[in-house]
C-alpha cells in the first residue's frame, strides 16, 4: 500500500440515519406544498365554472318569484302599451285660381254599351302648383269622342254635357267630375245625327291651354231584349161543346 493513500474512515450509523431521514422530510414537505397548491387554485376554478354553468355571478344572489297570500307564484302583470297614432300630413291648401296650362285633365271610362249613355270620369291634377281652385265647365275643359281622325261627339256641341262645379286641383292626389256621352254623333247645337256603332273609340279631355290625353274604350253591342208572351190555348171548334172533356 502507497503512503499517500489514506484508509477512507467510516461514520457512524447514525449519520446515515439522519441523512435519510432529512431527505424524506424535504421530499415530503415539496409534495405537500405542490398538493396545496394544485388543490386551492383547481377548486377556485371548478367553483367558477359552476357558477356560470348556473347562471349566476359570483357574490350575487338570485331574487325569488313573487308570491300570493296562500304563497303560491304569481305570474308577472304586463304593463299594456298604447300604440302610437299614425301622423298624416294634410292636404294642401289653394293658393288661389289654377293657371290653365298647369291643369292636366285625364279621362276614364268605364262600361260602355251601344244605345245608352256612357259615364266619362275626368280626373284633374296640377303639375306644379301644390293646390288651386278650378272651375269646371264648357268655358274651361274640352271633352270629345274620336274614332281615328274623325270627331263623333265633343262638348264644343254639347256644353251643356260638362256639369258646372268648382273644385279645388291637387298635384298629390287628383280630384273627379263626371259626364256623360249619349253614346252617338253630334252636330251643330248638339243635335243628333246618327247611333254610334260598336267599336273602337277614344276619349280625350284637356283643360283649355293645356296638354290634351286620351284613353281608348270599346263600345259594344247591347243585349237583345228577350221578351216572353203568355199563350192561351184555344179551343178546338169542331168539338162538341156538349161532350164531356177526356184526360188522359
Amino acid at each position: 500500500m502507497s503512503a499517500s493513500t489514506r484508509p477512507r474512515r467510516r461514520h457512524p450509523a447514525r449519520v446515515y440515519w439522519v441523512r435519510r431521514a432529512l431527505l424524506v422530510g424535504v421530499a415530503t414537505l415539496l409534495v405537500v406544498l405542490v398538493a396545496r397548491l394544485l388543490g386551492g387554485g383547481g377548486a377556485e376554478e371548478t367553483a367558477d365554472e359552476a357558477r356560470q354553468v348556473a347562471g349566476t355571478p359570483s357574490g350575487t344572489t338570485t331574487e325569488a318569484p313573487p308570491t300570493d297570500a296562500a304563497g303560491e307564484p304569481t305570474a308577472p302583470v304586463e304593463t299594456p302599451t298604447t300604440p302610437a297614432a299614425p301622423t298624416t300630413t294634410p292636404p294642401a291648401q289653394p293658393s288661389g285660381p289654377c293657371a290653365p296650362e298647369d291643369v292636366v285633365v285625364e279621362p276614364f271610362v268605364g262600361e260602355a254599351v251601344g244605345g245608352s249613355p256612357v259615364t266619362i270620369a275626368l280626373a284633374l291634377t296640377t303639375k306644379e302648383t301644390p293646390a288651386c281652385t278650378w272651375e269646371v265647365s264648357s268655358e274651361t275643359t274640352v271633352v270629345k269622342v274620336t274614332s281615328g281622325d274623325d270627331d263623333i261627339w265633343t262638348t264644343q256641341h254639347c256644353p251643356d254635357a260638362i256639369p258646372v262645379s268648382r273644385v279645388v286641383v291637387r298635384q298629390a292626389e287628383p280630384v273627379a267630375v263626371q259626364l256623360q256621352w249619349p253614346a252617338w254623333r253630334s252636330g251643330p247645337d248638339c243635335t243628333l245625327m246618327q247611333w254610334s256603332l260598336p267599336g273602337s273609340y277614344h276619349a280625350e279631355a284637356a283643360a283649355l291651354a293645356g296638354e290634351p290625353t286620351d284613353t281608348q274604350f270599346e263600345l259594344v253591342a247591347p243585349e237583345p231584349e228577350v221578351i216572353e208572351r203568355a199563350v192561351t190555348p184555344t179551343p178546338d171548334p169542331t168539338a162538341d161543346p156538349a161532350a164531356p172533356a177526356t184526360t188522359g
